[in-house]
């Protein structure tokens, strides 16, 4: 979500993960593709990485695991 990406890779470093930042923070097409309302956005992926849950808040993520703690899929 950051606005410059010089000023990203100097106060963050390059982390061991992909890193992208194009500069135009919320108003990135990243953003909308992905769906991000909220930072952090929490993610619940399966053993395939497919997506299962996205939650923009702990209570919303507590809730789902809660519900589905005996569903290993």
């Amino acid at each position: 979500m950051d606005s410059d990406p010089q000023d990203l890779k100097q106060n963050f470093g390059i982390p061991p993960w992909p890193l992208y930042c194009d500069g135009k923070s919320w108003d990135s097409p990243w953003v909308t593709a992905a769906d991000i309302h909220a930072v952090p956005t929490l993610y619940v992926l399966n053993h395939n990485l497919k997506l299962r849950f996205k939650a923009e808040n702990v209570g919303q993520m507590d809730l789902w695991l809660l519900k589905n703690k005996s569903d290993p899929n």
